[in-house]
């Protein structure tokens, strides 16, 4: 799968077949992640096209700036940076009044990715009857698609809220061992 693939499906398949104010639950895949250009330039960039940059949003600098200087600048500067789905979805007349929200769940955390439980069903079934032939998989598919049943979904949730809350409870720990000690954990001998 790919960018236009991925937008394809969504506008064509998802969007017209979900009820208003749903929220599409996401993992990390970079198709799902594609932002909309900014035109900062890259931080590599040489400095005379930082200083461009910098001119052409009239942001004063002093020429004397060293390249360090002109970055930090740039990043007081830089526009917020806005995922393409979302400006899609607060700007397409088709999108804009049906209050779709889009969650992205936080990488290298499969626990907390739905759609890896719901693969998870639809892998085991597979599975269990394969027959290794091409028609046998299609028809097989279609029915594993079938397992992911709503009542599946509610287990898959409460799994994932679980997870959740565990690690809210552990940030809250790792919090709290910040007020007390600080957060250098190493102490100089010095």
């Amino acid at each position: 799968m790919e960018e236009e693939n991925f937008t394809r499906w969504l506008t064509t398949q998802l969007l017209p077949n979900i009820a208003d104010n749903s929220v599409i639950i996401m993992d990390n895949a970079p198709y799902h992640n594609m932002f909309l250009e900014d035109n900062v330039p890259a931080l590599t960039s040489s400095k005379s096209v930082l200083q461009k940059w910098l001119t052409e949003n009239n942001i004063a600098f002093s020429e004397d700036f060293l390249r360090i200087q002109l970055i930090d600048l740039i990043n007081q500067h830089r526009p917020q940076r806005m995922f393409k789905l979302d400006f899609m979805l607060r700007n397409d007349p088709l999108c804009k009044d049906r209050n779709i929200e889009i969650l992205r769940t936080p990488q290298y955390h499969p626990e907390l990715q739905p759609i890896e439980k719901c693969w998870a069903v639809m892998k085991q079934y597979m599975a269990r009857h394969c027959n290794f032939t091409l028609k046998g998989l299609r028809k097989n598919l279609e029915t594993a698609w079938t397992k992911v049943t709503s009542e599946t979904m509610e287990g898959i949730m409460e799994k994932v809220t679980f997870w959740e809350n565990h690690h809210f409870e552990q940030d809250s720990l790792l919090d709290s061992i910040d007020d007390k000690y600080g957060a250098n954990y190493v102490e100089d001998d010095e």
